[in-house]
């Protein structure tokens, strides 16, 4: 089963590019830069996991994680590590390394 993923970014030009690049891979992504639409997909549509992007300040990062796992408690929520190279880029090996870790542990359940 294909993990449904919510991606959280800061810019939604960028976001739609890196879910035309997931969706390369056969991932079911969906993608969004602000608050509400966040609020709106998570209680509109089943979502798996969810990864937050290295963009955003770690201030909002962390609040969205909080507001996330407050619509949805035991949803999985993932931060991409900041690093000195980071770049949008980097979304696409976390997202799908973010995938695969999720589709074993379904299948030890």
């Amino acid at each position: 089963m294909e993990p449904k993923v919510l991606m959280i970014g800061r810019s939604q030009k960028v976001i739609d590019v890196l879910i035309g690049e997931l969706k390369n891979y056969g991932r079911d992504v969906t993608g969004v830069d602000n608050k509400e639409d966040v609020h709106d997909i998570l209680k509109t549509h089943q979502i798996d996991l969810v990864v937050i992007g290295a963009g955003l300040p770690d201030e909002v990062r962390y609040e969205m994680k909080e507001f996330i796992i407050s619509i949805k408690q035991g949803l999985p929520v993932h931060l991409i590590e900041r690093t000195p190279d980071s770049n949008p880029a980097k979304m696409i090996e976390f997202v799908n390394q973010k995938v695969f870790e999720f589709k074993l542990s379904q299948e030890e359940q």
